[in-house]
């Protein structure tokens, strides 16, 4: 099943171990925000591996929305924070986790 057909199954709230690649620049900042030459630039970019913890939230816009933090004070309408957003296309793998609430 490809990982757009898997989102477009999971629930609202339902943990997940979001696996997928990101950018990363070895230069520090602020040099990274200085004038160099663009095969300069490409030679300072890697792939990071990245693996996230989370909740649910949507899909929308080819994007994957969650949060990692939810308060069932009202069973009827739980509170969430910290919610965070990672594109589609750069996901590779989302495992559902058990619900222990």
């Amino acid at each position: 099943m490809t990982v757009i057909a898997q989102v477009k199954k999971i629930k609202a709230g339902q943990p997940i171990l979001v696996e997928w690649v990101d950018a990363a620049d070895e230069c520090p900042s602020p040099e990274g925000l200085v004038w160099k030459t663009l095969s300069d630039a490409q030679k300072q970019i890697q792939t990071v591996n990245v693996r996230t913890i989370g909740f649910f939230s949507m899909y929308k816009g080819k994007t994957l929305f969650y949060f990692t933090n939810v308060d069932y004070s009202t069973p009827s309408e739980p509170s969430i924070a910290t919610e965070g957003q990672i594109p589609i296309g750069c996901v590779t793998k989302i495992t559902l986790l058990r619900d222990q609430k």
